[in-house]
């Protein structure tokens, strides 16, 4: 699904939403960033596996070039795993902001997100150009 339609542009943020098959036993919150999961081998490592590009898992030190979006949504972990929406990249979109950083400024900053264990998948103000990174487009003020 997609907004970038000419007659909805007033009031209406540009997204592009897919829908993947999230693999981790995991709870997700809204705006968690996700990887694809391109060592997936149902198929066998050789073969053309096309669930790739549909498969996505939680954050990791080894997965993070491979960013595939945020999450639309707050999800409940599931045995197994469930079909998630996610913001893919270039979409304006929430982001879940890490409590190290809880407050911006619109236009400033880039904000990258973290592969550290206890605030996986959550944005910092780190500054790493790439997919996986947001500048903010609205001011908060949580903190």
């Amino acid at each position: 699904m997609s907004s970038r339609a000419l007659n909805g542009h007033i009031d209406q943020a540009n997204f592009v939403l897919a829908t993947v098959w999230y693999e981790t036993n995991a709870a997700l919150i809204e705006g968690q960033a996700v990887c694809y999961n391109y060592d997936y081998t149902g198929g066998g490592a050789t073969v053309a596996e096309g669930s790739r590009s549909n498969r996505v898992e939680s954050v990791s030190a080894t997965n993070a070039q491979w960013f595939a979006g945020v999450s639309s949504a707050e999800y409940s972990a599931v045995s197994g795993g469930q079909f998630i929406d996610i913001y893919l990249p270039g979409s304006v979109c929430n982001i879940a902001l890490n409590t190290a950083c809880p407050n911006t400024v619109v236009g400033q900053g880039l904000f990258t997100f973290d592969v550290t264990a206890a605030v996986i998948g959550q944005f910092l103000r780190t500054g790493m150009p790439g997919a996986g990174s947001a500048v903010p487009l609205q001011t908060t003020s949580t903190g």
